[in-house]
């Protein structure tokens, strides 16, 4: 049996600077700021429809994308933060609808669910 001898990985206590999310090349911390905010209390709850099967996590991730939508704007870039303070939400309220042409609502519905498909996939 070989015995480690002492072989240790060199470590540096170098601290990187974090790359703006602008020049990220991955989907690496997209949820930092005002994006956190809204999702993070959600994870208790989340965890908890995961493990009461597929369809009370499908359910919940509905909820939780309905207020994210409801929050942040769907024009804002992944790199953009939106304003502060962001609107409160109410599930039980009407959400506006924006005048929007056909254009616009091809672009929106692309969006929204390219933004829901991502929250999926992390």
């Amino acid at each position: 049996m070989a015995k480690n001898r002492g072989i240790h990985k060199k470590t540096s206590n170098r601290k990187r600077d974090r790359i703006a999310k602008k020049d990220r090349r991955n989907l690496k911390l997209w949820a930092e700021g005002a994006r956190e905010s809204v999702l993070k209390p959600h994870i208790p709850a989340y965890t908890d429809a995961l493990q009461r099967g597929w369809r009370a996590e499908r359910d919940y991730l509905t909820l939780v994308c309905n207020e994210f939508h409801a929050r942040i704007s769907w024009r804002l870039e992944d790199h953009e933060e939106p304003e502060l303070p962001l609107p409160e939400y109410d599930k039980h309220a009407l959400v506006p609808q924006e005048e929007l042409d056909e254009e616009e609502l091809v672009r929106k519905r692309l969006r929204v669910e390219e933004m829901n498909a991502v929250g999926v996939l992390r």
